[in-house]
This record gives structure tokens, C-alpha cells and sequence, in this order.
């Protein structure tokens, strides 16, 4: 007999009934979850699943598969989740993961968690001082290399270089990083090179520009109507240059007051000014400001009238007759103009920013020391204790007489060193002062860099033709042979013995040249005799060889190309009124006083022997003294840089006087004079020694020079500026430089042979060679505060 529930039980089991299907429907839904994240690698999120369906379903029957099938995936999740915890650095949360995983109540025997917790245990596998903090490092580098890759990609190096600095804060070993600013100092170098040439092209452009004769610099339209004075600006002028250059030809004014004056010079000097292009910018802006209209001074202004007539005169001198007919006065600011009653006080506040140094308000206290002198007596009121009290911005410009009437605040921004205050126009003109008083006292370092850029271009370009022949027999018993050398120089190069030059008055290699007088002083006694007057090198040689005789040509060619750039750049540091010297040199002593040399002497002899009949005769052997060196003297070759600042009181301005000298060494001139002696020799006889048939067998020697006597001297070239300039600071300027341009041009022909159409060019010579030289030297003046902050801006 089966057992009915009651109402009220049947109700309680649907209820549970319903519950436990909606979390077996839930459960499904996690399980769902969970195999999305697994299949997208994220474990963990995929454990979190699991345990949730779970935690959801129970052992019962009808859900029971379900609940296995949980249980088996998030075994399996947490295996992978620990194996990430395990290479990552978290060692014990995989071992606590994989602990809950072998639990009795879930896998107690699962092989793949039983497998990894041996192999986490193994340091082989897994490196046991990795820690999450490390990893985390190495993805923070790793980004940091994309990011650096990426700007120097962009060609942002600056950026790309940063970002590389900051791996190896990281990471000071990070081979990656090092790699990276490699390479992005090779693309800065490539541009380096690429401006280089840019630059060396734009100097020796000058050298060729240089050549031009310029036009004169004359304005034009200031010719054609000289009344007009200056240049016509885009953009209009200061309110006080108007007053000075507009000229009105003529005032006639009756019974006027001092707003239809004014309003009159607005008019005309909009109508006069004809230097301003911009419409809205021409004339002068007035303002009256007479305070309130119920004063009796604004009354009295007001209501005066007065004559003006006068004739060709500036505004401004109108304007001050204006003020003296009305009692007022003028303030002529950058682009207004405003007119005020004699005596009365400015009482508009302004702001105004101040640049102040770092130590402003800390150079002075309101004492020495906070504390009373007596040691042993009490506090005092207002007493600041043994450290010096730091005034206020306010009250320090209060004890300096700077009054605040109301609204009026003064602030300290520390950090920028920027003094704020908001007071009337005379309050901030005083304050102005006070500022400019207290910097000048500031100590300032005065930043020099100057740079020397020498850049040569040598060219040369030669070709030309050389014929020979050993002649011939034409008909009719007419002979035709070669020339000879004449003063040209020789042809031997090609030439066999029987042949004769055509073409050895043509000049060419070194004869296409000559050094000038200090060179041949250089190079005389230094250069080899065998190759002075060497023609050019050949090219090919053609020859047409008959029974009657042969004739040859050689072509003989050369291009040459040769650029030097030499870049100085030295910086040096000193203070206002000390001279400075940097130098980057070789030492060089040189002779500068010689011993003169003795002459010769003759000392000793030798002998003329004769073995038959033994009589001997003598011959003397002569010697000198060459002259010798006694005295040196240190010269200095490179560069050498001597500068003295002088700083203008407004911290803006360099009086600068600056000398660069570059010195290099040329070579010796020899001053000296060959000393010539007498000869020494001897003969020996053999005649009638029992040997016959020899005949006598003299032998001599002859020493006609008997020393050199080099007195050698060195040549330097020195590229010297002694100039005075005044620079503004933070600004480079050009201090000198120097345009040289040599060019020779020679063009040698054979007569007739070379007129000749078309074929006449194969018996000429050209040759063209050019050298240019430009130097200039850039000077940049910086100035810094003691703490190394610029002071360009304040």
C-alpha cells in the first residue's frame, strides 16, 4: 500500500523539485562557460566555471553525470591553471590548486596533476627563484621594446632612444635594448652623413656664389619717394614709433576741448599712416581717462577750449601741446595712448610676472637670527626661534617700501620662480626695480661654444694627346720625321729609341701646374728630381706601323677629386669679465736660434804611392762644422680658443670678446747654404812590379761638398679671429669665415695640327683644376644660474 503525501508536502517537494532543476539548468550554463574559456586559454576563469557548476549540482541520480562531468573538467582546467601558476612564478598557489585537485572528495588519483606536481618540484623543469614580480617585469621590458621599436620605426629616435634607456633601467643586462639604440645610432649617424654633405655642399655653394657681383641693396619705392622713412613692416608699429614718424602738414584747430583734439589725431594719424598694410592696424589709439565725469579737474578738462595752429610737426609734439592747453598728461604704452589729468594717481591695479632668482626671498630675514640675543631671557613675541625667519613675498616687498593699497597681493611660485603681483602701474614699476637690483647680484655662468668648420674641394681634370714617329720616306723622295723636345719635356714613357715627340711642347701632369713661391720653398731638397716634370698618365696607345715608318699616340688622362672637412668644436665655461682659454694641441719644439757653422779646416791627408819606386806624396782632406741648433721654442698645433665675457646687466646680452686660432704645420724651409771643401785621393802604381802587361791603375775620390749646412725653419698656416660681439643669449652667430676659390685653366695646342676641324682635339692638351676653401666659425652663448637652469626666458 503506497503512501499519499499530504497537500502541504506535495507542495514542498515541487518547490525542491523546481530549485533543483533551475540550478541543474544554471550548472549547464557555468559548464558552458567554463569550455569557452578553456578553449580560449583562460584557465583560470574556466576553474572558476567549473567550481561553480559544481558547487551547484550534487551525487544524486539525476544529476549525477552531470556532476562527474563538472568534476572531470575542472580537473583538468586546474591542471593547466597550475602549469601557468608554475611558469609564471607562483609555485604555491599550483601546488595548493593541485592539492584540492587530488582531494579525496574530487581526483585523488588524477594522473596529469599527480604528473606536474613532481615536475614542479623538479628545478630543472621550473626554475625555482621565479617569482610573479620578475614576470611581470619581463612583460613590462618586452612592451617597452615594442613601443621603442615602434618610434624608431617612425623615425622618432629621440622617443625610440628614451624608451630603450628606461628597458635598461629595467633590466641593465637587456642585450635587446642595446641592440636597439644600435640601431638607431646608425640611422642617426646615416642622416649625420646626409646633413654633412647637405652642409659641405651649401659652403662650397657660397665659395661659387661669392663670384657674384650683388645688386645694390636700395629700396626701390624709398628712392622714388624719399619722403618716406623706413621699410613698410607686414604688421603694424608700436604706438610711441607713430607718434615719432607721423608728421601732420598742418593743424588748424579752434575752439576745441580735449575730446574733439583727440579725436581729431585718431583720425589723421589713421589717415597718415601710411606704413602699415593691415587697414585696422593703421593710427594711433587714444584713450581719455579723466576718472569720474562729476570731479572739477574732469570738469574743468573737459570744458576747456583752445586754438591750434601749427605747421609740418609729429603727433606727439601735437599731443604735448594738447596736454599743456588742458592741464593733463600722457602714458604712451606699446599700442595705446592715454591721456590723464596732471596729479592724479593710477589707482587700477594690474598683474604683472616677475622672474626672480631660486634664492629671492630667502637672501634676506627679518633678522639674522630669530631668537633674542640674550640667551637666557624669554620668548618674545613674534620671536621665530633660533632658525631666521623666511618673509612672505608680500611682506618682503612691504619692507622694501612697496605699498599694497586694496586688492592688491603679491604670490611665490618656488617651483617656476615666477613672482606674481597684482598692484597699480607706479607700485609695479617699483617692484621692477627691486627685481632687476636683486638678480644683478645673482652670480651667472657664462656657456661658450664656438665651432670651426673648414671644408676643401680640390678638382682636377685633364686630357690630352702625345704622338711620336721614327719617320718615313713619302713619294717623290720626301722625308718627314718628328721634332724635337725643345723646351717642352721629354717623351720617354712610350717612346723607343729612333723616335722622335710631335707633341712634346704640350704640357701635361705636373708641368699643367705650378706651386706658388712658399711651396717650391717646402718642397725644394724634399722632392724626388726624377719625377719633377712627369707628364700625366696614359690611357692607351694606338700605333700605324708602314714599310716607310711608324707613328704612335697615347692618350694621357686624369681625374681627380678631393674634398677635406675639418669640424672644431670646443665649449668652454667661465664667469662675467674672466678670460677663458681651452686648447686641444700637439706640442711641436722648434729651433729658432742656429750656431754658425765653421768653415773648413784641413786636417790629416792621404797619399799618392808608387811601388816601384816607393815615393809618396800627400793631399790634404777637408771638414766643417754644419750650423747647430742651441735654442727651442714650444709651438702649439691644433685648436686654441680664448674668449672673455662680459654680461650686460639685463642677463640678456654678451659683450663677447673671442679669439680662435687653428695652427697647422706645412713643412721646413731650409735657409741653410751648401760648404763646399777640397778633395783627397791617392794613386797607386803597379807599373814595373814584375807583371807584364798591366798597365798603371790609378783611383781617386773627390769631396767637393763637405756638409749640407740645412738650416731648417718650419711654415705654419694659421687661421686666426680676434673679434668683439655682442650676442643675445641662447643665439649663435656667424663671427667670420673665409671664401677662397683658385682656378687654373690650361689649353695647349700644335699649331695648324690643331686647328684642323674634328681631328685638331687630338692634338691639343686641356687641363682645369679648381680648389676651394670656406671656413666658418659659429660662436653660441648660453647663459645658467649657478644651479644649471638657463636664464633665457625669466
Amino acid at each position: 500500500m503506497t503512501a499519499t503525501p499530504a497537500h502541504g508536502d506535495t507542495s514542498i517537494l515541487e518547490q525542491e523539485r523546481e530549485r533543483r532543476s533551475a540550478q541543474a539548468v544554471e550548472a549547464q550554463q557555468e559548464l558552458l562557460r567554463g569550455d569557452r574559456a578553456y578553449e580560449a586559454g583562460n584557465y583560470e576563469e574556466a576553474v572558476t566555471a567549473y567550481a561553480a557548476a559544481r558547487g551547484l549540482l550534487g551525487p544524486a541520480a539525476p544529476t549525477n553525470a552531470l556532476w562527474k562531468a563538472s568534476a572531470e573538467r575542472y580537473a583538468q582546467a586546474s591542471v593547466e591553471q597550475a602549469r601557468h601558476l608554475a611558469k609564471t612564478g607562483s609555485q604555491e598557489e599550483a601546488h595548493a590548486l593541485l592539492d584540492t585537485v587530488l582531494s579525496a572528495d574530487l581526483a585523488p588519483g588524477h594522473s596529469g596533476a599527480t604528473q606536474l606536481k613532481a615536475q614542479i618540484d623538479d628545478p630543472l623543469r621550473y626554475n625555482p627563484a621565479l617569482t610573479p614580480e620578475h614576470v611581470g617585469e619581463v612583460d613590462k621590458v618586452r612592451r617597452l621594446l615594442y613601443e621603442a621599436e615602434g618610434f624608431a620605426s617612425l623615425g622618432r629616435y629621440g622617443q625610440s632612444l628614451a624608451f630603450y634607456e628606461e628597458v635598461l633601467r629595467q633590466d641593465p643586462t637587456n642585450t635587446a635594448a642595446r641592440r636597439g639604440m644600435e640601431a638607431v645610432h646608425q640611422q642617426v649617424a646615416l642622416y649625420s652623413d646626409a646633413a654633412s654633405d647637405e652642409t659641405r655642399g651649401a659652403m662650397l655653394a657660397a665659395v661659387d656664389e661669392a663670384w657674384e657681383i650683388k645688386v645694390n641693396p636700395i629700396d626701390f619705392e624709398a628712392n622714388l619717394n624719399p619722403d618716406i622713412e623706413g621699410g613698410m613692416g607686414p604688421g603694424g608699429r608700436s604706438a610711441e614709433e607713430k607718434l615719432r614718424s607721423i608728421v601732420v602738414p598742418q593743424v588748424d584747430l579752434e575752439g576745441v576741448n580735449l575730446s574733439e583734439a583727440i579725436e581729431y589725431l585718431r583720425q589723421v594719424s589713421a589717415s597718415l599712416d601710411l606704413l602699415t598694410l593691415d587697414p585696422e592696424q593703421r593710427g594711433v589709439s587714444f584713450v581719455v581717462d579723466l576718472g569720474t565725469g562729476e570731479s572739477d579737474v574732469a570738469k574743468r578738462i573737459s570744458t576747456t577750449r583752445f586754438d591750434l595752429k601749427l605747421r609740418n610737426v609729429p603727433i606727439g609734439k601735437i599731443l604735448k601741446y594738447i596736454n599743456e592747453a588742458t592741464g593733463t598728461a600722457t602714458r604712451v604704452d606699446e599700442y595705446a595712448v592715454t591721456v590723464r589729468a596732471v596729479g592724479v594717481t593710477d589707482t587700477d591695479v594690474v598683474t604683472r610676472s616677475f622672474r626672480v632668482p631660486p634664492d629671492f626671498l630667502s637672501r634676506e630675514s627679518i633678522g639674522e637670527q630669530g631668537g633674542d640675543d640674550d640667551p637666557f631671557g624669554g620668548d618674545k613675541e613674534g620671536s621665530g626661534g633660533l632658525l631666521p625667519q623666511r618673509l612672505s613675498p608680500l611682506d618682503f616687498l612691504k619692507s622694501k617700501g612697496v605699498s599694497f593699497p586694496e586688492g592688491a597681493s603679491a604670490s611665490l611660485n618656488a617651483r617656476t620662480s615666477i613672482l606674481q603681483v597684482t598692484n597699480t602701474r607706479v607700485n609695479l614699476d617699483y617692484v621692477e626695480q627691486i627685481v632687476a637690483a636683486i638678480t644683478e647680484k645673482e652670480p651667472v655662468v657664462v656657456v661658450i661654444e664656438t665651432r670651426i668648420i673648414n671644408t676643401s674641394q680640390d678638382i682636377l681634370e685633364e686630357l690630352g694627346y702625345d704622338w711620336i714617329t721614327n719617320g718615313g720616306h713619302l713619294s717623290g723622295g720626301l722625308y718627314v720625321g718628328g721634332g724635337t723636345t725643345g723646351n717642352g719635356s721629354a717623351i720617354g714613357d712610350f717612346a723607343s729609341p729612333g723616335f722622335d715627340s710631335i707633341t712634346s711642347g704640350l704640357r701635361s701632369g705636373d708641368g699643367t701646374h705650378s706651386d706658388d713661391a712658399i711651396d717650391t720653398l717646402i718642397r725644394n731638397g724634399f722632392a724626388n728630381s726624377d719625377q719633377e716634370g712627369a707628364r700625366g698618365p696614359g690611357i692607351i696607345t694606338l700605333a700605324a706601323v708602314s714599310n716607310s715608318g711608324t707613328i704612335a699616340a697615347m692618350m694621357r688622362g686624369l681625374d681627380q677629386h678631393k674634398g677635406i672637412d675639418q669640424m672644431y668644436k670646443k665649449s668652454v665655461v667661465t664667469r662675467s669679465g674672466q678670460k677663458a682659454v681651452i686648447e686641444s694641441v700637439i706640442e711641436m719644439i722648434i729651433p729658432t736660434e742656429y750656431e754658425p757653422p765653421q768653415i773648413p779646416n784641413t786636417v790629416g791627408g792621404s797619399a799618392i804611392v808608387d811601388l816601384v819606386t816607393g815615393e809618396v806624396a800627400a793631399a790634404s782632406v777637408s771638414f766643417a762644422t754644419p750650423a747647430t741648433p742651441t735654442a727651442f721654442e714650444m709651438r702649439k698645433l691644433g685648436c686654441m680658443l680664448e674668449v672673455e665675457p662680459l654680461v650686460g646687466p639685463d642677463r640678456q646680452y654678451v659683450e663677447l670678446s673671442i679669439q680662435p686660432t687653428v695652427r697647422r704645420f706645412d713643412g721646413f724651409i731650409d735657409y741653410g747654404t751648401p760648404i763646399n771643401g777640397g778633395s783627397s785621393g791617392f794613386d797607386i802604381n803597379f807599373e814595373g812590379v814584375g807583371v807584364a802587361g798591366i798597365p798603371s791603375f790609378n783611383r781617386s775620390s773627390n769631396f767637393g761638398q763637405v756638409t749640407a749646412n740645412s738650416i731648417l725653419m718650419p711654415v705654419f698656416s694659421v687661421i686666426r679671429s680676434n673679434a668683439n660681439l655682442t650676442i643675445a643669449d641662447g643665439e649663435t652667430v656667424v663671427m667670420g669665415g673665409l671664401l677662397e676659390d683658385h682656378h687654373f685653366k690650361y689649353e695647349d695646342k700644335v699649331p695648324i695640327l690643331g686647328d684642323l676641324p674634328l681631328v685638331g682635339r687630338f692634338f691639343r692638351s686641356e687641363s682645369e683644376s679648381s680648389n676651394r676653401n670656406a671656413l666658418v666659425i659659429m660662436v653660441t652663448v648660453r647663459l645658467v644660474d649657478p644651479s644649471g637652469h638657463p636664464y633665457r626666458g625669466r
